[in-house]
């Protein structure tokens, strides 16, 4: 059966503003949750980003805790917005 020269199925639908906005704010959510989960990994002191001394601190019989975060809580409030 020879294929039709029309529009494609989907360019109606891509022509709604809500449709492309869904598009495009799906797409930066995804993006931004995947690319959360790759840096998540790494990990950085908050003391020393800050600019503040190094917090030494006892919890349950530990000693010299500081706050030593994973870099993936920094974009993960966005995906959550």
């Amino acid at each position: 059966m020879p294929r039709t020269h029309g529009p494609h199925p989907l360019e109606p639908i891509l022509k709604k503003r809500s449709v492309r906005l869904f598009v495009i704010l799906g797409g930066f959510f995804i993006a931004n949750a995947i690319i959360a989960e790759m840096i998540g990994v790494k990990l950085f002191q908050l003391e020393t980003a800050l600019g503040l001394m190094k917090a030494d601190f006892t919890l349950l019989g530990q000693e010299h805790l500081s706050f030593v975060l994973s870099v993936g809580v920094l974009p993960w409030p966005i995906v959550f917005i």
